[in-house]
């Protein structure tokens, strides 16, 4: 820890929170790191520091969204994600697909201001089209679901039609069933006679 005797300046308030942040982002902290990333940010002024505090901030978050996106069933492919976060009492734990896209999103929006204050970032340029194939991997993913929830609920009408269907043939089964027995009482008749 680095202690400041007098009154530390602006500039050096900047640089702590900054570091702090840093330091609480690399210990999995993320919500301590995100609140001294965008202090240091806002000390920062203009310059150098306030570029890193952006484009870490974009990170910290496009981090977070990769954690969530880990717990999607369908991309996980058999490997064992972290379990996800215990839901608020009376809640339904949210779906990792939403958290992750909205964890994506406010990453693209760091990025996007990083970018805007430096646009020759190769990092920064990088990170953003990462996210932007998260987001669009995750939309054909939601579109997949949809499609399949669709499917299901087609055959489940389909099946009820189709009961009902059967149930109508049973019937008509049923009756001709009542004639075999006789048809079959005749011919046992006549099979008795020969």
């Amino acid at each position: 820890r680095w202690r400041v005797e007098a009154p530390a300046s602006l500039e050096v308030r900047a640089l702590l929170s900054h570091t702090r942040g840093v330091l609480e982002m690399q210990a999995g902290e993320l919500d301590a790191a995100a609140e001294a990333l965008a202090r240091a940010r806002a000390e920062a002024g203009p310059g150098l520091l306030r570029l890193d505090a952006t484009y870490d901030l974009g990170v910290l978050h496009l981090e977070e969204g990769e954690l969530y996106r880990a717990q999607i069933p369908e991309l996980s492919n058999g490997a064992v994600a972290p379990p996800p976060a215990a839901p608020v009492d009376g809640e339904e734990p949210q779906d990792p697909l939403e958290l992750a896209r909205e964890q994506y999103l406010k990453s693209r929006a760091w990025f996007i201001e990083r970018l805007s204050l430096d646009w020759q970032d190769v990092d920064t340029q990088a990170n953003a089209q990462l996210v932007q194939r998260r987001l669009r991997e995750l939309d054909e993913l939601e579109k997949e679901r949809e499609q399949q929830e669709q499917e299901e609920q087609e055959r489940e009408e389909g099946d009820g039609e189709s009961e009902e269907g059967e149930e109508g043939e049973e019937g008509e089964e049923s009756s001709e069933d009542e004639e075999q027995p006789g048809e079959d009482s005749q011919d046992n008749a006549e099979g008795e006679r020969e």
